[in-house]
């Protein structure tokens, strides 16, 4: 049987021997997801369809990666939301430096509406001074008219 750290242990060292294929209980066990999670995950889409049909249906190690990216976002503390994003979009996401005790960081709030505010890290952003003053403006549009709607 396999253990939790098998899949660690094997990216610290090639010496240990992990099949090509699994079926979903071995995956499972190497991953420390449970079999009604990783169904879960292929039925959202963050996890690419096994080969084969019902209990011939078996898993690679595509499937073990994805996953074991699923976990690094979950201990991250990511939705499965954003998890999905950066599975599909992984050139979009950019993420935030570690922070070392004593770091500084300049932080942009802008008030858009009463109890609306957005906070902005501009080194970060990637976005020029024109482009933040249009978002700015669009959103605080979006909430008039949210407000409006509401009123009607």
């Amino acid at each position: 049987m396999y253990s939790k750290n098998v899949y660690y242990n094997y990216m610290k060292s090639e010496n240990t021997q992990i099949p090509d294929q699994f079926n979903i209980n071995q995956l499972s066990e190497l991953t420390g997801f449970s079999v009604r999670s990783i169904r879960y995950y292929v039925q959202q889409g963050l996890l690419d369809k096994p080969e084969g049909i019902k209990r011939n249906a078996f898993y690679q190690r595509q499937h073990l990666e994805q996953l074991m990216l699923i976990k690094k976002g979950q201990d991250a503390g990511y939705s499965l939301e954003r998890i999905d994003q950066m599975i599909r979009h992984p050139e979009t996401f950019k993420p935030t430096p570690e922070q070392q005790a004593g770091a500084l960081s300049v932080k942009t709030h802008i008030q858009l509406a009463q109890g609306v505010e957005l906070v902005i890290s501009p080194d970060q952003a990637g976005i020029s001074a024109d482009q933040l003053r249009d978002f700015t403006k669009q959103c605080i549009e979006s909430i008039q008219n949210l407000k409006e709607k509401n009123h009607d």
